[in-house]
């Protein structure tokens, strides 16, 4: 119960938007404790965090420890983050390489969060690299995926894919315009 209790404290802290605070919660779940599922989602998360705070080693060994035990049917959750290690090393090609095989096996798990993460995620991707077909493609398959807007607004993972989307395209103002409604509506700053 204590381990989950970590877990939960870490959700919030990462809602709360300190990075810091999510870390100390989740090094309070002892590894192996929780059901091989939730460990890959514990592991994704950890290593996220410390990836989006600029912290390389700590990614990497998240990775290493979630492609260990990633059940067949959770894989692509592992090899996410190790795309987005990938990614940070400069290594796009292969990025590119595994970005489909990933999608397809996101698809596959019938899970839609981690389908709409997933193909939001590589949306954006292939916008930054030019390949505005697939990027738009996928872009869709995620709009479809994506929980409900509220309120009428996009979620934050689609106008993040749509503005990059728009600034591949050409469309500065628009992906702007995006991302000051997203901050409109989403307190983001």
């Amino acid at each position: 119960a204590g381990a989950l209790l970590s877990l939960g404290f870490g959700l919030a802290a990462d809602l709360g938007g300190d990075d810091d605070q999510v870390l100390i919660q989740l090094a309070a779940v002892p590894h192996g404790v929780l059901d091989p599922a939730t460990e890959v989602l514990r592991g994704w998360f950890e290593g996220a965090v410390h990836l989006y705070a600029g912290r390389f080693e700590p990614a990497v060994e998240a990775t290493k420890r979630i492609q260990a035990i990633a059940p067949p049917e959770m894989r692509y959750i592992a090899d996410t983050l190790d795309l987005m290690c990938l990614w940070v090393q400069g290594r796009v090609d292969e990025v590119l390489g595994r970005i489909d095989g990933v999608v397809r096996a996101a698809r596959a798990s019938n899970i839609v969060y981690t389908l709409s993460l997933g193909v939001h995620t590589a949306s954006i991707a292939y916008s930054h690299t030019g390949e505005i077909t697939k990027a738009r493609e996928l872009l869709d398959e995620a709009r479809a995926a994506s929980p409900a807007p509220t309120k009428g607004t996009r979620t934050v993972h689609t106008a993040m894919a749509t503005a990059s989307l728009l600034l591949a395209e050409g469309d500065e103002p628009g992906a702007l315009a995006v991302l000051r409604d997203a901050m409109e509506h989403h307190g983001l700053d």
